[in-house]
Formats: structure tokens, C-alpha cells, sequence
């Protein structure tokens, strides 16, 4: 009768990851860390440029309400141009 293939061991979890104990170690971590937080801040920037391209957005269609109803307020005798 076979065996069923062993689990793989799970890997830790990266919060509670030991220190390094090499230079070498330090040095990989050190490039991880680095492209993360590169990685965040052009993530960041990202939704920064998107926020305020939704404002601009906002802004421009409140207007355009805006003159919607005031158009809709004019008497209903004059003509639309």
C-alpha cells in the first residue's frame, strides 16, 4: 500500500521571520525590503494622481449640474437655444 506524499513544511510567517545571521542574509533582506517600499510608493503615488483626476472629475460634473438646473429653473416660455 503507497503512502500519501508528504506536506511540505509551511513557511513562517514573514512578521515573526528571524534576524539575519549573515551578512549575505542581511544584504538580501535589505534588497527585499528596498523594492517593497519602492513598490508602496509608486502605489501611493499612483492613487494620489487617481484622486485627484476623480476630484477634477467631481468638480466638473457639479458644475455641469449646476448649470443643468439652473437652466431647468429658467421659465418654461423662453426658448432653448
Amino acid at each position: 500500500m503507497k503512502r500519501p506524499p508528504t506536506a511540505h513544511p509551511r513557511r513562517p510567517n514573514s512578521v515573526c521571520r528571524r534576524p539575519p545571521r549573515t551578512r549575505t542574509e542581511a544584504a538580501v533582506e535589505l534588497v527585499k525590503v528596498e523594492f517593497q517600499r519602492d513598490r508602496l510608493r509608486r502605489g501611493l503615488m499612483e492613487l494620489k494622481r487617481r484622486g485627484q483626476l476623480a476630484a477634477e472629475e467631481l468638480r466638473t460634473n457639479t458644475r455641469r449640474a449646476d448649470q443643468l438646473l439652473s437652466r431647468l429653473a429658467e421659465p418654461e416660455g423662453e426658448p432653448w437655444p
